[in-house]
């Protein structure tokens, strides 16, 4: 499987493919790069082929960082029915439930 991983356009950030701990570094420098750069971040995530607790985590810990640091941060996202109970179950899905 060839993760798709983060790709970004302007202030926004897509996430896609192999969201797993395999690509969770690359993932927190590309969080890292937009929180630096930019005021207002739009977050996207969409077409998810795999997804795990480290990820998710990651996404929770970088909405925090960037409303702590007085960002503005929009978060989409576009699950597969699996992946979306997944997360339901963690507890994290109001963090893409609310965009500040």
């Amino acid at each position: 499987m060839s993760p798709k991983r983060a790709s970004k356009k302007g202030n926004t950030l897509l996430l896609s493919g192999d969201l797993t701990i395999a690509n969770a570094d690359y993932i927190k420098q590309e969080l890292m790069k937009a929180l630096e750069k930019y005021t207002v971040i739009k977050l996207e995530i969409d077409e998810v082929e795999r997804l795990d607790l480290s990820v998710l985590q990651l996404i929770y810990a970088f909405r925090r960082a960037a409303l702590s640091s007085g960002k503005e941060i929009h978060v989409k996202v576009n699950l597969p029915d699996d992946v979306e109970q997944m997360v339901r179950l963690s507890g994290l899905e109001k963090m893409y439930n609310q965009s500040v």
